[in-house]
């Protein structure tokens, strides 16, 4: 690891916010991938939660909408 990734890295405690769901991101490599949907306008704002086989995703956009996407289990099993 190089010193300017190993400068930001912090220590997170016990109290980090929602022990049970949230998970900090981190590491050396970056994530390759393509993306499954394009807007024409910037995201300004993202929450995800899962329900029942779907994942939904709420988007916010940068001139005040909000868009939300769904994606069932099955679906993403069978590459649909």
């Amino acid at each position: 690891m190089n010193s300017a990734a190993r400068d930001k890295l912090q220590t997170i405690g016990e109290d980090f916010c929602g022990l049970d769901v949230n998970t900090p991101l981190g590491g050396e490599f970056p994530v390759n991938a393509q993306p499954v949907l394009t807007f024409s306008t910037h995201l300004t704002a993202v929450a995800a939660t899962s329900t029942g086989d779907y994942t939904v995703v709420f988007l916010g956009t940068a001139n005040g909408h909000m868009k939300k996407v769904s994606r069932s289990a099955a679906a993403c099993v069978s590459g649909g």
